[in-house]
């Protein structure tokens, strides 16, 4: 690709920005501008990540202590007496069941729909 250069059109802008001159700011120009930077600093929030570092040091801990107790421990240890929970048992029809697994399978599907909903009517604002 050529590019088209004018000697004579350059001479002529080179003399119309000396003869205009620069423009000077005025003399608080510095004072303004940093004062305006020290605003934006303000005005930025800090982040703050939901699950601090220590926290995952203890998850990380709890989960590789779950992994190494399943890999090492002996089979036997594995047994838990429940027995002190006898009153618990309770007797539950199919009915129950099906109502639970239908209002589950509702849920699943309609979390993903009010999604898209949701990002569609804040991408229309």
């Amino acid at each position: 690709m050529m590019i088209y250069q004018d000697p004579h059109r350059e001479e002529q802008i080179r003399k119309a920005i000396k003869a205009g001159g620069g423009e000077k700011p005025s003399p608080d120009f510095v004072r303004d501008v940093m004062q305006q930077v020290a605003k934006e600093q303000e005005l930025k929030e800090v982040y703050k990540p939901l699950i601090s570092r220590t926290a995952w040091g203890v998850i990380s801990v709890m989960v590789a202590c779950v992994i190494s107790l399943s890999l090492f421990a002996p089979e036997k240890s594995w047994t838990l007496d429940l027995s002190f929970l006898s009153f618990l048992k309770t007797s539950t029809s199919p009915f129950l069941w099906y109502c639970i697994g239908i209002i589950s399978l509702l849920v699943l599907v309609q979390v993903p729909l009010l999604k898209i909903y949701h990002s569609r009517s804040i991408s229309r604002i």
